[in-house]
C-alpha cells in the first residue's frame, strides 16, 4: 500500500516537473528569442557551403523578431511558414535541407527518461 502510494506520487510529481518544463521553454522563447538565432546556425552549419542564399523558414511570431536582430545574416532569405513550429526551423540551400524542429528536440530529451510526452505549446493547448 504505501510502496503503491510512492509510485503514484512519484509519477504525479514527474508529471509536474514535465509540464513545469515545457512552460519554462515557452517562456524563454518569449524572453530570450535569440535561443532560435543559435538553433538556425546549428542548421546551417550541417549544409554544404554554397553561393546560393539560404531559405530560412521560420514561424511567423519568430520571424517578426528575427528580421529585427542585428546578428541575423542578412543574405538569409527569411520565410514566414505557419507549418514551422515556435522555435524551430527549416532551412534550405539548394538541394539541401536542414530542420531543427522544437517538438522532435523535446521528444528526445524524454525519451532519455523514459517519457513520451507529445510537445504541446499554447497555441496547441488552447485549442
Amino acid at each position: 500500500m504505501l510502496r503503491d502510494n510512492e509510485d503514484a506520487l512519484a509519477r504525479r510529481v514527474l508529471n509536474l516537473v514535465v509540464a513545469m518544463t515545457r512552460e519554462v521553454v515557452l517562456a524563454e522563447l518569449k524572453l530570450q528569442p535569440e535561443a532560435l538565432l543559435v538553433v538556425v546556425r546549428e542548421a546551417l552549419a550541417v549544409l554544404p557551403s554554397g553561393t546560393q542564399a539560404p531559405d530560412v523558414r521560420l514561424h511567423p511570431d519568430d520571424l517578426a523578431w528575427m528580421r529585427e536582430h542585428p546578428d541575423v545574416d542578412p543574405a538569409w532569405q527569411l520565410i514566414a511558414d505557419p507549418g514551422v513550429g515556435r522555435g524551430s526551423c527549416r532551412v534550405e540551400m539548394g538541394d539541401s535541407l536542414a530542420e531543427s524542429d522544437l517538438a522532435d528536440r523535446w521528444s528526445k530529451v524524454l525519451a532519455s527518461i523514459g517519457r513520451a510526452d507529445p510537445w504541446q505549446d499554447a497555441s496547441d493547448r488552447a485549442s
